[in-house]
């Protein structure tokens, strides 16, 4: 009877052994993967921060002021400070322009200002920045009092839309820009919004020459062409030496031929 006892006891024993030990590692195994989801959650995390784009500006003001990126930008928010040399800017996209009259993004609208209506913006910067302000600031819909925005207005029903880069416009018959686009918003909620814009200007008949590789062969055809006149030249000269000589020649024969 003891011995029964002593067997049942036993293997009472080793069953709750083995229980619990299945219980710790399916607790483990859990924790793991708690802990692995955190882990990728931070990465995520850092990873945004570390792609996340931004820039100092390098002047001061509310007006056509510099940014490191290579970028100039007007004030988005006319009623917040101005830009200081130093001061921290995130980039984004310019459909992030928002006027708050109406919720709704003013990004493409100041695109065609830029370049639909650039010798308007790089005339004068202060008509510029009042005409930025009628779209990111003022009811634009209902009370501009600048002529220049209906005409902006209907242009855009009339889908015209331009994108933040690549955008290319002549400027006269021998240049062209190529126009670029960023939103830069402030670190600081205090400080002002920007509409960030860069131009790169080229000479047309370059680029053209260079894409289409005729630039090559632009010797090469000058060449042939000289070629071909100074041949022209010998052959005439050459026909006439020998019209000449004939004439000397034959002086009589051609006395006869004049007289028939």
């Amino acid at each position: 009877m003891k011995c029964r006892i002593l067997t049942i006891l036993t293997i009472f024993l080793i069953v709750s052994s083995t229980l619990n030990v299945v219980s710790a590692n399916i607790i483990d195994e859990n924790s793991t993967e708690i802990a692995s989801t955190k882990t990728d959650r931070i990465t995520e995390s850092e990873e945004t921060k570390i792609t996340e784009k931004r820039v100092i500006a390098t002047s001061e003001g509310y007006q056509n002021i510099t940014f490191d990126d290579g970028y100039n930008g007007y004030c988005a928010n006319k009623y917040l400070k101005d830009a200081d040399i130093g001061d921290e800017f995130i980039v984004q996209n310019t459909s992030k322009l928002v006027n708050p009259n109406y919720n709704e993004s003013v990004g493409n609208y100041l695109k065609i200002l830029f370049v639909d209506h650039y010798d308007y913006v790089m005339t004068n910067q202060l008509t510029a920045t009042l005409a930025v302000w009628e779209f990111t600031d003022n009811p634009y819909k209902t009370d501009s009092y600048l002529e220049i925005i209906p005409a902006i207005l209907t242009e855009a029903q009339n889908g015209r839309t331009i994108p933040d880069h690549g955008e290319i416009k002549k400027i006269n018959n021998t240049t062209e820009a190529i126009f670029d686009f960023e939103c830069l918003q402030s670190t600081d909620d205090e400080t002002q919004n920007f509409f960030g814009y860069k131009i790169t200007y080229r000479e047309i008949l370059t680029e053209i020459m260079n894409s289409t590789g005729m630039m090559e062969n632009v010797v090469p055809n000058e060449t042939q062409k000289d070629n071909e006149t100074q041949e022209n030249n010998k052959t005439t000269t050459n026909n006439e030496t020998q019209e000449n000589n004939k004439t000397t020649r034959n002086p009589r024969k051609q006395q006869n031929n004049n007289k028939q």
